[in-house]
């Protein structure tokens, strides 16, 4: 037979250990939420921290009726005001946002993973481009794209990739405009 003492205080650590849990997450989430602005851009993600808010709120309020000495309180103890707060406010209106939160926020994340989708095949369609053998004039080192229109290496690579030159002259270079505005 279960003495009552003894599942009381099982009920009590279960609570307490629930408590500590909703909130750890909404501190975990806060801290994220502070420090990633884009996270707070999210649609969705407010809903699904007020979720774990009012979900740690009533795991509070459900230890206090446990302890008969804080009756007198007016959030706490076995009275239907603390009924409300905890079953309806807390739990369902909690349980509630984060189903909001998550129905509006799973799309906004399938439609960014196709964005960053997109982003990569075009990233690995230039690399390719890139990579592949390209047609280079022997004479003056000009390239033909895939228009038939030639340009500059440095315009073309520009056009293609992120890369961008910045113009010097070679020491064999220097020496050859030397010998030339000598001869001149």
């Amino acid at each position: 037979m279960w003495n009552p003492i003894i599942l009381l205080e099982t009920d009590v650590i279960l609570e307490i250990f629930r408590s500590m849990m909703a909130v750890t997450v909404v501190g975990l989430m806060l801290r994220q939420w502070r420090k990633i602005k884009p996270l707070r851009d999210i649609v969705g993600s407010g809903y699904i921290l007020a979720g774990f808010i009012l979900l740690a709120f009533a795991s509070l309020i459900d230890i206090t009726d446990n302890f008969t000495s804080l009756n007198y309180l007016i959030i706490v103890g076995e009275t239907p005001f603390e009924s409300f707060l905890e079953k309806v406010v807390g739990y369902l209106g909690g349980f509630l946002c984060i189903a909001i939160g998550f129905k509006k926020w799973l799309p906004s994340m399938l439609e960014y993973q196709a964005h960053i989708q997109n982003q990569l095949n075009q990233a690995t369609n230039d690399m390719k481009q890139l990579e592949s053998l390209l047609p280079i004039c022997a004479t003056c080192k000009k390239i033909r794209n895939k228009e038939g229109a030639w340009s500059e290496v440095d315009v073309y690579i520009r056009d293609h990739s992120e890369a961008n030159f910045s113009h010097g002259i070679c020491p064999s270079c220097v020496e050859a405009i030397k010998h030339e505005m000598a001869a001149h």
